[in-house]
């Protein structure tokens, strides 16, 4: 027998949120997928906001973006990846609430992508364990939640490499 306590009392998920926006950034796209960051979502964040800070127009890759939402947090990382597979945030949305239901997710309603506190944004840690689980299938996943640091490489807008380095301290080597 498992102990529980609340399993099913709603909650803003947080950060949390960007498991299933990476695990449907996997699994509807091409991790090597030559991508254009745009900052234009940026004023819909808070000030304090993580943000990875690339420029406007630089080029990477899909799964650059996804090591910057899962390891690093970055919520414009986020908004990008949920521009490029769902055509906007609200598109993505959609996607992750019919993605939660599939996987029998009966107490979590997303509304953003990023996992920003919003009244209408809730799971419970119950569903929460269905949505690990379910990202836990994917090898991909797993390859990105487990790194603790990726060099990202030079772009089009940077010379140098850059450093995703993961805020996940219960991963790293000691």
């Amino acid at each position: 027998m498992v102990y529980s306590y609340n399993p099913d009392l709603p909650l803003y998920p947080g950060s949390l949120a960007k498991i299933m926006t990476c695990l449907l950034a996997i699994e509807n796209g091409d991790m090597d997928q030559k991508v254009t960051f745009s900052t234009q979502w940026n004023k819909s964040l808070p000030p304090q906001s993580i943000v990875c800070n690339l420029k406007e127009g630089e080029e990477t890759t899909l799964g650059i973006l996804v090591y910057w939402t899962m390891l690093y947090s970055a919520n414009d990382a986020a908004l990008n990846i949920a521009s490029i597979i769902g055509g906007s945030q609200e598109g993505f949305v959609e996607m992750m609430n019919q993605r939660a239901k599939q996987m029998g997710c009966t107490d979590t309603v997303f509304t953003n992508v990023h996992g920003l506190d919003d009244p209408n944004q809730y799971t419970t840690a119950r569903d929460l364990v269905k949505i690990v689980l379910e990202a836990t299938k994917n090898e991909t996943f797993c390859t990105v939640f487990g790194e603790d640091s990726v060099i990202m490489p030079p772009t089009n807008r940077s010379e140098k490499e850059r450093y995703i380095n993961s805020d996940n301290h219960l991963i790293f080597n000691m």
